[in-house]
């Protein structure tokens, strides 16, 4: 269980990590 909540966490900083990417890109364009 411990190994699935982790891989949920990884999962939801890639996420923010892709938004805040995204954003700079937007903003650079």
């Amino acid at each position: 269980m411990k190994k699935y909540i982790k891989k949920m966490a990884i999962d939801d900083n890639k996420i923010e990590i892709m938004k805040r990417l995204t954003l700079k890109e937007m903003k650079e364009i």
